[in-house]
């Protein structure tokens, strides 16, 4: 009996803290992914790589807030120095909760974006444009 206790007590263990779904992030919380994807979300840092070569291109990019609410919808807001764009569409994760998809109102394409950490506060993900691989990271409110 005590050898199966053991045993157990091992499989939960693995089973909490052995897999993560995010390049960056905890192996546990009690937080579902979609709690923490809830929230407001506000751009801090942005990078792109391309042909092998990471640069930090914050200062070129242009502020962005974005709200994921519970009911399934988003609202994002982009900013320059020049001018202000909104957006409101719909968000989905992709099965294994390892990705959003954002579908922009009224006709949008979706846009896939891959979760690199999603945890209460902080949040990254990736996209390619082209041959360009942007990340950025967020943090919520």
């Amino acid at each position: 009996m005590r050898h199966s206790a053991y045993i157990f007590i091992a499989a939960c263990i693995t089973v909490l803290f052995g897999c993560n779904k995010y390049e960056e992030g905890s192996n546990f919380t009690l937080l579902t992914a979609k709690s923490r994807l809830v929230n407001t979300w506000s751009m801090r840092a942005v990078e792109s790589t391309y042909n092998g070569t990471t640069a930090d291109v914050t200062v070129l990019a242009p502020q962005e807030e974005i709200v994921f609410r519970k009911s399934g919808g988003y609202s994002r807001i982009l900013t320059t120095s020049t001018q202000t764009e909104s957006e409101n569409g719909t968000w989905v994760f992709t099965d294994n909760q390892t990705a959003v998809t954002l579908t922009a109102y009224p006709n949008g394409d979706p846009i896939t974006y891959e979760l690199v950490r999603l945890k209460n506060k902080s949040m990254k993900w990736r996209y390619a444009d082209g041959a360009t691989i942007f990340e950025v990271e967020f943090t919520g409110k």
